[in-house]
């Protein structure tokens, strides 16, 4: 039984492929609190860190989830902006995402020339 995921996924086009997007990680309501949230964010941020080419990672979470804040600003993710009206609810609600970023290296390492066509 599944009780955790993550998904991230690299931009595929040359100019932004230094970027790549956490576009979602749940746990089941059964099983938080039990840190399977930071170790799902702590292996993929091990894998994107050994990704050649890759610089920053991308997130958006719904503003207030406070508990989803802290556990990525605990990761080194920091915020840098606000979309307002990201979601909107059958019920009229309407929510913010908070855009969170990670600098996974200062400048992408460079990538390998096989992976350039050059090998």
């Amino acid at each position: 039984r599944i009780v955790g995921a993550l998904t991230c996924e690299r931009e595929p086009r040359r100019k932004v492929n230094h970027l790549a997007h956490l576009i979602g990680m749940m746990v089941a309501d059964t099983h938080r609190g039990r840190g399977i949230g930071r170790a799902l964010l702590a292996a993929a941020i091990t894998r994107l860190r050994a990704t050649p080419g890759l610089a920053q990672v991308t997130l958006s979470v719904t503003a207030g989830n406070q508990a989803a804040i802290g556990l990525y600003e605990s990761q080194g993710f920091e915020r840098y902006g606000r979309l307002t009206d990201a979601i909107r609810l059958p019920d009229g609600r309407r929510l913010d995402k908070e855009l969170m970023r990670l600098v996974l290296f200062d400048q992408a390492p460079p990538l390998p020339a096989a992976a350039l066509g050059r090998g």
